[in-house]
């Protein structure tokens, strides 16, 4: 009768595996991990949060206040330039 035989490539595959083997590397040993992928997505998404909070919105509420002083500038009765000005500036550091 025959026996049956496992070849020794089939009963250990891993030893087979390696750098400078015959199969080289595994083939996803590479890929990264779901949860890296997952952080990165929190990550991105916290960023852009904190960039269209922080610093989006406080760049229009200067546009604003750089509007405002233009449009005081161009209608000015009583207040002089200086007086204008003195003002855009102190919101400026105010907001700032």
């Amino acid at each position: 009768m025959a026996v049956s035989e496992t070849p020794a490539e089939v009963k250990d595959p891993i030893s087979l595996m390696g750098e400078n083997s015959i199969l080289g590397l595994p083939l996803f040993a590479r890929l990264v991990p779901f949860a890296v992928h997952q952080a990165e997505s929190v990550y991105s998404e916290r960023k852009q949060n904190y960039v269209k909070d922080e610093i989006i919105a406080r760049f229009e509420e200067l546009d604003e206040i750089c509007k405002r002083w233009e449009y005081e500038k161009s209608s000015m009765s009583e207040r002089s330039y200086l007086d204008v000005e003195f003002i855009f500036y102190r919101n400026i550091l105010f907001y700032s």
